[in-house]
This record gives structure tokens, sequence and C-alpha cells, in this order.
């Protein structure tokens, strides 16, 4: 008997999923642009991108941008960033502008150096997040907040799944709620699998509350 394994992954990644996988009138694949209007990936920094890095990012995902200099803007005036999906709120904040939505399935959605509140001497969120969210609420604004020091305007997005293993935000299967209901390719998805697991000490040293550099 020859084992079916992209049947048998597809039930894993969706629990309590079919195995034939999501119909494709349910389903959609990740554009920038329902992140940030006018977005779109920064060449070089995506999944693979990270993880090729030495040493390789901790919270490998995908950088998103709008193509134009936004970092002369007040935080008020700079591009919303809105959710893909909706959840449950696990984390507002940290030194990364973070923050972390938990899907259906329970698969975790992490945002990255947004600015969420107002400069001084304003002070107060720039948009009031959690405890729930929908698809398409906003949940910060484009910024630049990188632990002790800034850097470019940039978004930083990442999935992880319930097991721990950081998917490619390309290589998945979106419900119309933004929950993750499979993965597009099984070969990319065991491939980035293994390329994760060269360092089992990696995910002990990563902290979900999203403090460590992505």
């Amino acid at each position: 008997m020859t084992m079916d394994y992209g049947r048998l992954i597809q039930t894993i990644l969706v629990p309590g999923g079919g195995a034939s996988g999501p119909s494709p009138v349910d389903r959609h694949v990740f554009s920038a642009a329902n992140v940030l209007v006018g977005g779109d990936e920064v060449k070089g920094q995506g999944f693979h991108g990270h993880l090729s890095r030495n040493p390789p990012s901790r919270l490998p995902g995908l950088d998103i941008d709008v193509g134009y200099p936004t970092e002369h803007l007040s935080r008020g005036a700079r591009p919303t960033i809105r959710s893909p999906v909706s959840g449950t709120v696990e984390f507002v904040g940290g030194n990364d502008g973070t923050v972390r939505i938990r899907d259906r399935f329970g698969y975790r959605h992490s945002f990255l150096h947004m600015q969420l509140n107002y400069e001084y001497p304003l002070g107060g969120k720039i948009y009031d997040v959690g405890p729930t969210i929908l698809r398409g609420d906003p949940i910060g604004v484009l910024g630049n907040v990188f632990g002790r020091r800034p850097i470019r305007d940039h978004l930083h997005y990442a999935i992880q799944s319930p097991d721990g293993t950081f998917l490619d935000p390309k290589n998945v299967w979106f419900d119309w709620e933004g929950n993750v209901i499979g993965v597009r390719s099984y070969e990319m998805y065991l491939l980035d699998r293994l390329l994760q697991y060269r360092d089992p000490t990696k995910f002990d040293r990563y902290d979900p509350l999203g403090h460590s550099p992505a």
C-alpha cells in the first residue's frame, strides 16, 4: 500500500479538516494588499530570505512595504496595517511593535515593526486592538519599531503552526476569514520544515511575545 503523504499532511495541517483539502471556491492565497493598501513584498526579504540568513531569522516570514519613503510622515499619516485574519488577539506591544493573532485552527499570525501609539505629546493607542478581531480591522500603522534602534519602515508578517513550525505565507491557503486551511506545495512545506529544524535549539530561544529580532 502506497502512503499518500499529501493527504496526510493536509489532515495534520487543518485540525478537523478533510483530507481532500479546501474547495477552490473557499480559499485564497496571500496578497500583501490585504494587509497594507499598495503594499508589496520587499525583494530579497521573503520567507526563504529569512531562513537563509546567518544566523537564520528567529521569526521567519516576509517583509512588506509600500515602495516609497514613509519615515518622514507623522504616525497618524502613515499607511494603515489591516489584519488579514479573524481571530483572538494574544499579544499587543513589546519591543518590536507586535500584534499576534491566533486563528480558528490555532495558527499564530504575527505582525511586527508597527507603530501602535501616537507620538508625544499626544500619546495613546492609534487603534484599539483586542481581545478579538475581524479580517480587515486596523491593527497599527507602518513603522520602524525594532528593539532599541529604528529601522526603515516595513511590516514583518509570520505564521506559526500549532506545533511551532513557521509557514511561508505565500505557500498557504486561507479561507474567507483568513484562517490557515492548507499548504499549496507539500514538497515546499517539508523542505521549509527541514530547514527550520537544522538547529533544534533555535526554537528554544524564540520569544513568543515578539521580542526576538525578525
